[in-house]
C-alpha cells in the first residue's frame, strides 16, 4: 500500500476525527454544570493530550501497522485483540450516528427555508443516507483522496470555529455563568467528573492518526500530528465553551439543540443562522469523512492481522479496502433508524454517554499495553514516559469508575455477545499474525 498521506493531511484527519458534533452540543450538554463545565473542559483536554502521548509513543514501536486495537493485540494476544477490534469497530459505527444526526439538524432549518414547509423524520433520513454514500465513495477513491478532502473540509471549520466565538465575545455577559449546581443535588466530585466526562466526547477519535500508519509517508510524524491536533481541537473547545455560555443564559442553553443558529440569532438577527446551519453541516461532514475513513481502516487492520475475515483487508485499484469501507459506512444506518424517534438532545446524549465509556475501555486497554511495553523495557522507560502512562491511565480510570452503570455494561455485553461468532470462526483459522 502506498505511504500518500504527508504530517499536514494527517493533522487535519486528527483535527476532523474530534472537531465535529461535539462543539455543537456539548455547550448545550455542559449547561447544567454552569461554570464547572469550563474545569471539565480542562481536564479531559489535559487527559486527551496525554493519551495522545500514549498513542504516539505506541505508533513509533510499531511502524506498519496501527490503532488502539491492534496493540492490544500486539501486546496481549488474539483474545484480547479481537474483542478490542470488535469494540472498536462497533462503537465507531455510533460515533458516527451522532455526527450525522447533528450535520443533518443543521441543515433542517434551510430546507425548512428553501420549500417554505416543515422537513418530516424521512426526509431527515433520507439526507443522512446521502451523506453517508457520498463519503463512503469518496473513501473508495483512496486514502490520498480521502485526507485531501479533510484538509479542505478543515479549513471550512474556520468560520463557525474561529469568526463566530470571536464575534461572540462582543456580546458576552458574565452574569450568564450564574448556576445554582446545588440544585443538581449532587456532589461536587460528581459535578466534575459528569462534566469532564461530557467534555471529553468532543476528543474521541484522539487516535485517529494511528489507524493508517501503513499509509502515513513518515510514521515518525504520527506523534507529533496527534499532539498538535488535539492540543489544537483543546483550545478550540475552551473557547468556544466561554463565548457560548457568555451570550446565551444557561437556562435558556440547557433546552437548545442548536445553540450556535440561536446565537447567531441573537447576533445579528435575518437569516444569516442559515449560514451558519450551512457551515456547521460543512463541519460535520469533515468529521463524517474523517470517521469513515478510520472505520475502514479499523475493519482493513484487522483483516491484515486475522482479527477479522482476511477479505476486510482486500483493496481496489485506488489501494482503498473497499469491503471495510462499504461495510463500516453501511453499518451507521442501523444505528440512524434508532434516532428517528425522542428528541435529539436525549438521544445524541444517550449515544455519546455509552459511547464515551467503551473508547475510554479502550484507551486504557492501550495505556496497560504502553506500560508491560515500558515495564519490559521493549519501549526506552524515562522518567517523563513513566508519568505520561501513569496520569493517562489514572485519567481514563477516574472517567470509568465515575460514569460506569448497568446501562453500560449492558450495551458492552451485547457488543461483546455479537462478535462471538465472529471470534469462534476466527479462532479456528490457522494462520494469525498477532
Amino acid at each position: 500500500m502506498k505511504r500518500q498521506i504527508g504530517f499536514y493531511a494527517l493533522t487535519a484527519i486528527v483535527i476532523g476525527s474530534q472537531l465535529g458534533s461535539g462543539v455543537f452540543i456539548l455547550p448545550a450538554a455542559l449547561a447544567e454544570y454552569g461554570p464547572f463545565s469550563l474545569i471539565g473542559c480542562l481536564l479531559s483536554g489535559i487527559g486527551a493530550i496525554l493519551l495522545t502521548l500514549v498513542f504516539g509513543n505506541l505508533a513509533m514501536y510499531y511502524p506498519d501497522v496501527g490503532g488502539p486495537h491492534i496493540y492490544i493485540a500486539k501486546v496481549f494476544g488474539f483474545k484480547w485483540g479481537f474483542f478490542a477490534t470488535w469494540c472498536y469497530w462497533i462503537v465507531s459505527f455510533v460515533s458516527t450516528t451522532v455526527v450525522v444526526v447533528t450535520g443533518c439538524s443543521y441543515i433542517v432549518p434551510i430546507l425548512a427555508s428553501c420549500t417554505g414547509q416543515s422537513v418530516g423524520s424521512e426526509v431527515i433520513f433520507g439526507l443522512e443516507v446521502v451523506c453517508i454514500l457520498i463519503f463512503m465513495t469518496l473513501n473508495l477513491f483512496g486514502s490520498n483522496v480521502s485526507a485531501k478532502a479533510e484538509m479542505v473540509l478543515s479549513l471550512l471549520k474556520i468560520i463557525p470555529m474561529v469568526v463566530l466565538p470571536i464575534g461572540c465575545f462582543f456580546y458576552f455577559n458574565k452574569s450568564n455563568f450564574n448556576s445554582d449546581v446545588a440544585a443538581l443535588h449532587i456532589s461536587f466530585h460528581s459535578v466534575l467528573s459528569n462534566a469532564t466526562l461530557i467534555a471529553f466526547w468532543g476528543f474521541i477519535g484522539l487516535e485517529s492518526g494511528t489507524t493508517p500508519v501503513e499509509t502515513v509517508k513518515n510514521p515518525q510524524t504520527i506523534s507529533r500530528a496527534l499532539v498538535w491536533g488535539t492540543s489544537l481541537v483543546a483550545l478550540i473547545y475552551m473557547a468556544i465553551g466561554v463565548a457560548v455560555m457568555g451570550v446565551i443564559p444557561i437556562a435558556a442553553l440547557r433546552k437548545m439543540d442548536a445553540p450556535f443558529v440561536a446565537i447567531t440569532q441573537i447576533m445579528v438577527g435575518g437569516q444569516w443562522h442559515l449560514a451558519i446551519g450551512a457551515a456547521v453541516f460543512m463541519v460535520c461532514l469533515g468529521t463524517l469523512n474523517a470517521w469513515i475513513f478510520i472505520s475502514g481502516q479499523i475493519a482493513s487492520s484487522a483483516g491484515k492481522t486475522n482479527m477479522l475475515p482476511v477479505f476486510f483487508a482486500k483493496t481496489n485499484r485506488y489501494s482503498a479496502p473497499q469491503y471495510s469501507i462499504a461495510i463500516s459506512s453501511l453499518g451507521i444506518i442501523p444505528f440512524l433508524v434508532l434516532t428517528l424517534n425522542s428528541s435529539l438532545k436525549q438521544q445524541l446524549l444517550d449515544l455519546i454517554d455509552v459511547s464515551v465509556i467503551i473508547f475510554l475501555w479502550l484507551y486504557l486497554l492501550s495505556v496497560c499495553a504502553y506500560g508491560k511495553l515500558l515495564w519490559n523495557n521493549s519501549i526506552k522507560r524515562t522518567f517523563g514516559s513513566c508519568m505520561v502512562a501513569l496520569f493517562a491511565g489514572i485519567f481514563s480510570v477516574w472517567m470509568i469508575v465515575s460514569a460506569m452503570s448497568w446501562l453500560h455494561v449492558t450495551v458492552w455485553s451485547i457488543i461483546l455477545v455479537s462478535g462471538l461468532p465472529v471470534y469462534a470462526y476466527m479462532k479456528k483459522q490457522k494462520h494469525r499474525i498477532i
